[in-house]
């Protein structure tokens, strides 16, 4: 079996940037975690800030 050495190595240079990005990532999680939260939490504001806006309006 013949084998092509470059592109072996091209695929292991490969294989460990996508480990390095994956630990990057994995790092990051639970900022990531953190953010999503926030952002839930001041969308249910908006929705309920929005929501009384609404009611507001009907009673005018």
């Amino acid at each position: 079996m013949v084998h092509d050495t470059a592109a072996l190595e091209k695929a292991a240079e490969a294989r460990e940037r996508a480990a390095q990005t994956l630990a990057r990532v994995t790092a990051q999680q639970p900022e990531i975690d953190a953010l999503s939260a926030d952002v839930a939490t001041l969308l249910e504001g908006l929705r309920i800030h929005l929501k009384g806006d609404a009611t507001d309006a009907h009673q005018d």
